[in-house]
């Protein structure tokens, strides 16, 4: 066996592997035209409330562990996230969390996913999901998703779609509903 060809093959195998023989130039520099620019927020928070107010009333606080601002979108991403929902009064009407939602800061608009989890403060009720959009101008939630409403006195509506408003007093769930109901 001729070790010397053994080590040329070695060295050349090795060689085109440290090269990169991909045919690109070596010292090319990065094009930041490739880098995406969504993929850099224009702030990144944490701990933060924010209130969000209409016309001079407090219709909405969000209060987050971790946001991502993007100016060129004017949205918000947010992680573990708590909501709190005011009347025209700023009346306390229900309160919430999600593990994400977005945040859209040219409307009254929020959309909460993972795990949303809403509870009135007016009937004690409490909604179950896992994708919600609250649209303030309406001042109501909205679902194409499965959902769970439990009532304070321990009946249970499930099914598929949802309108509400934010105390969830008037709840309509658009198909396949079912319920147990206490006695």
């Amino acid at each position: 066996m001729n070790y010397c060809k053994v080590y040329t093959s070695l060295f050349v195998v090795f060689f085109f592997i440290l090269s990169g023989c991909d045919g690109r130039e070596k010292n090319r520099p990065v094009d930041i035209s490739d880098i995406q620019e969504k993929s850099l927020p224009d702030y990144v928070l944490e701990d933060v409330t924010h209130y969000h107010y209409e016309n001079g009333i407090l219709k909405l606080k969000i209060t987050f562990e971790k946001g991502k601002f993007y100016s060129a979108e004017d949205e918000l991403y947010v992680e573990n996230c708590t909501f709190v929902y005011y009347d025209i009064n700023e009346n306390l009407l229900s309160r919430g969390r999600s593990k994400k939602a977005k945040v859209f800061s040219d409307q009254s608009l929020i959309i909460a996913e993972n795990e949303v989890v809403i509870v009135s403060e007016v009937n004690g009720g409490v909604l179950e999901t896992e994708y919600l959009e609250w649209h303030g101008q309406g001042d109501q939630f909205l679902t194409d998703s499965h959902v769970t409403i439990t009532r304070k006195n321990g009946d249970i509506i499930t099914g598929i779609g949802m309108v509400a408003d934010i105390a969830l007093r008037f709840v309509t769930i658009q198909k396949d509903v079912k319920g147990s109901f206490r006695s």
